[in-house]
């Protein structure tokens, strides 16, 4: 039962990845060859060593393929 709960949870965590590009998209189309973004919030926790699966490597990830340009 335990696995249901986390299918049904990171599959609703991970379309909430996707919300800010989807809402960014809708307002500059899907080709964002020439716009620029700041990302404004880093994480960062002293002792890891990773990144892991934060949520700013997917919206950073789709921002750059589909053209735009991402700064910290």
């Amino acid at each position: 039962m335990g696995a249901l709960r986390c299918t049904a949870r990171c599959g609703a965590n991970d379309r909430l990845k996707r919300v800010l590009v989807d809402k960014l998209e809708a307002r500059y189309g899907e080709d964002l060859r020439g716009r620029n973004f700041a990302q404004s919030v880093l994480t960062f926790k002293p002792s890891a060593d990773d990144m892991r699966e934060t949520p700013r490597r997917t919206v950073v990830a789709a921002l750059t393929t589909g053209g735009a340009v991402v700064q910290a």
